[in-house]
């Protein structure tokens, strides 16, 4: 149970990190890596870019939550990551408790609004996450 509850502490913790920088309270960028990042990335950049457009506002926001790259690094990044399906299964895993879940939809949220517009498909998106992860 301990170690549980040191993961559900960790993965709210860095979900909380990117939920700063999506709402504006961080504006610096993120110091180190942490294990979740690779999965919290492509959720990201799925929402972000499920409408087939990149802004400089979303490209903005991914830099700081990636830390030590410049900004050539995170293009092919996200050119890479886009083009990957997205693993359920491991999604529900890592975010298995229901306020990560509500944290992690927040997340979602917060990037597809970050150009001050919501295309369908970014809508259609964020549905298809809240009826995966279960989050009304």
């Amino acid at each position: 149970v301990e170690r549980t509850v040191h993961i559900h502490e960790a993965t709210m913790s860095r979900l909380d990190d990117f939920i700063a920088i999506l709402n504006g309270t961080k504006t610096t960028p993120l110091e180190e890596e942490h294990p979740l990042d690779g999965i919290l990335l492509s959720i990201l950049i799925h929402a972000a870019f499920s409408d087939g457009i990149g802004v400089e506002e979303e490209f903005d926001l991914l830099l700081r939550m990636m830390p030590g790259r410049e900004l050539g690094d995170v293009l092919s990044f996200v050119s890479e990551e886009s083009q990957r399906p997205m693993n359920f299964n491991q999604i529900l895993n890592t975010f298995s408790e229901p306020q990560a879940r509500q944290s992690l939809v927040a997340a979602i949220e917060a990037m597809i609004a970050s150009d001050n517009q919501i295309a369908p498909a970014e809508n259609a998106f964020l549905q298809r996450m809240r009826s995966e992860l279960g989050v009304d």
